[in-house]
């Protein structure tokens, strides 16, 4: 059973990295187009094409190497740069992934607080909030270079799942606060309905 279930889950896996290739640059291509074809939030877009770059670059990276690797294309090629392209491969995907999860914290911060703090903008500075990211995640991948570094990429897997949590607990708080804010609305506009009402009924009674 588990042969099968490994078997399984590497072609659902292949299937969705190939087949969301083209819509990753789709969605990039409709992101970055001007403006006035796009009414999002400055924040939003800019977190969105930041998150975008990521996803694409890593599916480039699986669909152009990893993938041919694994299924044994250009065999003696990749053989002779073994450790090389190991070493490289592990950088860009640890890479990769510890700064889509970043980008999608940040991402969920900002929606949390766009609901439970939609009259004030705490966003100014994203743009290079972003570019700090990319920067801090190239930094502390640098020593992966190193030899015996097993533990400390353990270490960047453990922060990585911990934020993916904080992620999930984040949009969790924004259906909650959604709910109430709905929940706001509805009683205000019922609440205005029975006062613009109660005028007619008064006079009507006089």
């Amino acid at each position: 059973m588990g042969p099968i279930l490994l078997v399984v889950f590497t072609v659902v896996a292949y299937v969705m990295v190939y087949a969301t290739l083209p819509l990753h640059v789709r969605l990039l291509y409709v992101l970055v187009r001007p403006k006035k074809t796009v009414a999002l939030d400055g924040s939003f877009l800019t977190l969105m094409i930041n998150t975008t770059i990521v996803n694409l670059l890593f599916s480039l990276d699986f669909s152009l190497i990893q993938a041919p690797a694994a299924s044994g294309a250009l065999f003696d090629f990749y053989k002779s740069i073994g450790m090389a392209i190991s070493k490289i491969e592990m950088i860009k995907a640890t890479t990769l992934i510890f700064l889509g999860s970043l980008f999608h914290l940040v991402l969920a911060c900002s929606r949390l607080t766009a609901i439970s703090m939609p009259t004030r903008h705490i966003w100014q500075y994203l743009s290079y909030i972003c570019c700090a990211l990319w920067v801090l995640t190239f930094l502390i991948s640098i020593p992966l270079l190193l030899p015996g570094t097993t533990l400390y990429l353990l270490g960047l897997s453990s922060i990585g799942a911990i934020m993916e949590i904080i992620t999930i607990l984040c949009y969790v708080g924004m259906i909650i606060g959604f709910r109430r804010f709905i929940v706001r609305t509805n009683l205000y506009y019922s609440t205005r309905k029975n006062v613009c009402t109660i005028p007619s009924s008064v006079t009507a009674s006089r």
